[in-house]
């Protein structure tokens, strides 16, 4: 089973993808920043897959605590390392997930 995070998995590009995966059976962590609609998005997963490996992590990507706390919760509910990194979050800042 793949481990994927996907960054701005509660909207546009990365809400459908969280959809094709969960049925493809990876193991699902959907990130933004807005708590509700992390909710709802989950939800919406679990409503066409019930039996989805699939949890919400709030973090702001745009900021290197962020990247730091949500790389540290997504590893820990995974057991493990990430597989797959879909970074569709949206905004104007550059992506940080790699950087010391």
């Amino acid at each position: 089973m793949k481990r994927v995070l996907i960054t701005g998995g509660t909207s546009g590009i990365g809400l459908p993808t969280a959809h094709r995966l969960a049925e493809s059976q990876s193991a699902i962590v959907i990130n933004g920043r807005n708590s509700e609609r992390g909710g709802q998005a989950r939800a919406a997963i679990l409503a066409r897959k019930p039996d989805a490996n699939v949890r919400f992590i709030a973090a702001d990507v745009s900021t290197q605590d962020g990247v730091s706390g949500l790389l540290a919760a997504a590893m820990d509910g995974f057991g493990g390392p990430i597989d797959v990194l879909v970074n569709s979050a949206g905004g104007e800042f550059i992506p940080t997930l790699f950087h010391e």
